[in-house]
């Protein structure tokens, strides 16, 4: 891997639970970690409502897991709540040098590489 390489990753759950599951998470932790050492920058909507994301700290044990795989790599850029107060959408990066710009308004909400 040239080191301009970056490795963008989104994920969104499945409305259908058949598609979406635990298993799912653990596939995730395992692509992570053949990542690892690559520059990457992995977003979306994780649905980890109790994982407090300021402290790396779920409240449950498939959330902690999750913590754990994504604190072995990443940085999290995310830290204010996206839906309801908790923070669901995020934004990881393997690389400090990744900056991003997030702006909101009404009528749109964009993350942009900076």
């Amino acid at each position: 891997m040239s080191s301009d390489e970056l490795y963008i990753g989104v994920c969104y759950p499945s409305p259908n639970n058949e598609f979406s599951d635990r298993e799912n998470d653990k596939m995730l932790c395992n692509m992570l970690d053949e990542l690892y050492g690559k520059k990457v920058m992995l977003m979306g909507d994780f649905n980890f409502p109790d994982v407090d994301w300021l402290k790396s700290h779920g409240s449950s044990s498939v959330s902690q897991q999750f913590v754990n795989c994504i604190d072995d790599g990443f940085l999290t850029h995310v830290t204010e709540g996206t839906c309801n107060g908790k923070i669901l959408d995020l934004v990881f990066t393997s690389d400090a040098h990744l900056k991003f710009t997030e702006f909101t308004d009404a009528s749109m909400s964009q993350t942009m590489l900076a």
